[in-house]
């Protein structure tokens, strides 16, 4: 990602920011996909 940004920025285009509230994982990985999946009923499902 750091990358990405610093490729972006330096051919002039704009980046920028959103801060983001609530449940938030990162999925590129099998067992963080899998734990995605196990939090879904209780975050979005209430239990």
């Amino acid at each position: 990602m750091p990358e990405l940004l610093l490729a972006l920025i330096e051919s002039g285009c704009g980046v920028r920011l959103h801060r983001g509230e609530g449940y938030w994982v990162d999925v590129g990985r099998m067992a963080d996909f899998a734990r995605a999946n196990e939090d879904y009923g209780a975050v979005f499902q209430g239990g």
